[in-house]
């Protein structure tokens, strides 16, 4: 449960610019066609990843995470193993 908490925080620190939103308090639209989803009238990409933590060992969850990001990706997915819900 421990290394649970962990990887969670790890993930929420390393994840605080993953942010869609962006500073200047303006709405843009969002629509979805069979073409690919927009916002604000531009294509938008969706780029996820997804971290196992258990498979990982715990001193290199923070490089795992930074990596995905570098990668370009927007979102990570946590899985949880059976073993520790």
């Amino acid at each position: 449960m421990k290394r649970t908490i962990l990887f969670l925080f790890y993930s929420l620190l390393a994840s605080s610019n993953f942010c869609f939103a962006d500073s200047s308090n303006t709405s843009k639209s969002v629509s979805i066609s069979k073409d690919g989803i927009y916002v604000g009238g531009e294509s938008f990409t969706i780029l996820a990843g997804e971290l196992h933590y258990f498979r990982v060992l715990p001193e290199y969850w923070r490089d795992r995470l930074e990596k995905l990001r570098a990668c370009g990706a927007q979102h990570c997915g946590n899985v949880l193993s059976v073993e520790s819900a």
